[in-house]
Order: structure tokens, then C-alpha cells, then sequence
């Protein structure tokens, strides 16, 4: 999760909120991705190209279309030099990781198709070019791979208790009749007992202490008390999500070959290569875990 304002419960308020952040996280995902094809020039056009359509329901057929993919990567990867390759790759994961956001905003609106193809793109890329090697923990074994997490659509809504303050005058906010949310007002910037900007939160910026800056007033929260937690279809704060997710491989106590391999990247997940299966929404994902 984020700093910022608590995202408006409904309406259209909170319409404007997933539009406009949506939109901002799409655009950087282009933006990435593009700089990825201008830094592989003439490499760009002899790149393999995403498998079409996007989604599969054929599990043997979708592992054929990977299984083909990895094929294509590595008769490419061996035309193109290792200095570019790094160079590219983090372009490609800014785009992958900017393209989940935007579909976490704008999975209700217009705009979703294109949030869904973006992340195939970017994680196709970056899995072909680096891999999306798996890890272990506590013995067993886990992905942040895109494909698979992703395309299931739960979150995380948490029950919390706190105060809020205005960001513009740091009064409660039941005791500010100065400052609108929403509205910008001047702010001079300082540095809190803590070390941080109270401008932007952060502990190194470019705002300088002294200096009036224009700043967005929303309600601060604070003496955050932490409640109950439960997993939705829809969590209020759209970036509450799953981030990884363990594999069934298995016991990795009675396999030290395959946690050596593991340790050492060995083992990659090659779900970015192929056709997902399509999106999983709160009662499929919840009928899976309930079978295992």
C-alpha cells in the first residue's frame, strides 16, 4: 500500500479517484514499455510477440503455447547482447508493475481490457528476457509472478479505528473550518520531529524548508488502531491485493536438489509466456481454496 488519502467509499468521487489514478498508471506503463523497444531499436520488431488471444481456458494447450514461447526467447535472447538486456529489463518491470495498478483502478471501466493486455505485454517481455524465477520460504515455494497472481480479482479490506487531521493546518479535521479536502492550499514546508518532509512524508525531497508549496488537503489519519481484515472482490483500496502466492512443489525438506535449485534461481515460472486462463473472481477463488 500507498501513503495518501483514504479513497472515497463510492459515488463519484471515488469514480474520479479510479479513473484519474488508472488512467496515470496505464500511461506509464505505455510510457516503459516504449522506452524498452527504443533502448532494443532494430531488436524490437524480431522480439516474440504475445500469444493471441489473451486468455485460454485449454490448460494442455495453454502449457504448448509456453512450452513454444520459451523456445522463441531463447533463439532471441542469444542475438541480443547481456548490457542491453539489463538495461531494458527494469523498464519492462516499471511497466508490468504500473499495468497491475492500472488494473486494479479500472477494473470496472472502459479502460480494463486494455490495463489486462498491458500486463501480458510487460510480464511477456520481462519473463522472456530475465525469467520469473520462484523462491523458497519456511520450506515452501512462492511466486510474485503476474499471471498468476493478478488475474485473481480479491483484496484485503481492513476494519481500522483513528483519528484524522487536516494535511494543510494538522487540526482534527471536526475542528478545521479553513480547508476543503480535495482543495489546494500553500503550505510551508518543514521538517517534522521525526526527520520527514510535511509536504510529501518523505525523509530526502526537493521541497525546501522555508518555502511555500501548493498542497492537496485531505484528512491525515492517525493513532491508526488496526480492526478485523477480510478478503473482497472489491477492497476500498484498489492496491490491496495478493503479492505472492505459494506453488505446490511439494516438500522441499525431502527434495534438497530442487530447494538447491531454487536458492541458486534455477527454477523459473513460465506462466508470463503463455495464455492466462482468465480473470478469477472472489467466489471461484474462494471455491479453489476451499477445495485444497
Amino acid at each position: 500500500m500507498t501513503w495518501g488519502p483514504v479513497p472515497p467509499s463510492g459515488g463519484p468521487y471515488r469514480d474520479g479517484y479510479l479513473d484519474a489514478n488508472g488512467r496515470r498508471a496505464l500511461a506509464d506503463a505505455d510510457e516503459h514499455y516504449a522506452i524498452a523497444l527504443d533502448l532494443l531499436r532494430d531488436l524490437a520488431s524480431l522480439m516474440p510477440i504475445v500469444h493471441s488471444p489473451l486468455t485460454e481456458p485449454d490448460r494442455q494447450l495453454r502449457i504448448a503455447i509456453q512450452k513454444e514461447k520459451a523456445k522463441e526467447w531463447a533463439s532471441f535472447n542469444a542475438t541480443v547482447p547481456d548490457e542491453i538486456i539489463a538495461t531494458v529489463t527494469p523498464h519492462l518491470l516499471r511497466s508490468e508493475t504500473s499495468a497491475v495498478a492500472a488494473l486494479n483502478f479500472l477494473e470496472d471501466h472502459e479502460l480494463a481490457h486494455a490495463a489486462h493486455a498491458a500486463i501480458h505485454r510487460a510480464a511477456f517481455a520481462r519473463s522472456g528476457f530475465g525469467g520469473c524465477a520462484v523462491y523458497a520460504k519456511a520450506g515452501e515455494v512462492w511466486t510474485r509472478c503476474s499471471m498468476r497472481i493478478h488475474h485473481i480479482r480479491v483484496g484485503a479490506s481492513v476494519g481500522i479505528e483513528s483519528d484524522f487531521e487536516c494535511s494543510i493546518c494538522g487540526l482534527p479535521v471536526e475542528d478545521c473550518d479553513e480547508h476543503i479536502s480535495g482543495q489546494q492550499y500553500a503550505k510551508v514546508a518543514a521538517t517534522t520531529e521525526s526527520g520527514e518532509c510535511n509536504i510529501c512524508d518523505a525523509s530526502r525531497c526537493d521541497h525546501v524548508v522555508g518555502e511555500s508549496y501548493e498542497t492537496m488537503a485531505f484528512g491525515n489519519a492517525r493513532n491508526i488502531k488496526m480492526g478485523e481484515a477480510s478478503i473482497v472482490d472489491r477492497p476500498q483500496y484498489p492496491m490491496a491485493r495478493i503479492h505472492e502466492l505459494e506453488l505446490d512443489l511439494g516438500d522441499l525438506s525431502v527434495q534438497p536438489e530442487l530447494l538447491a535449485k531454487i536458492e541458486r534461481g534455477e527454477i523459473h515460472c513460465q506462466e508470463c509466456l503463455a495464455p492466462c486462463e482468465g480473470f478469477m473472481d472472489f467466489r471461484q477463488w474462494s471455491d479453489r481454496e476451499s477445495a485444497t
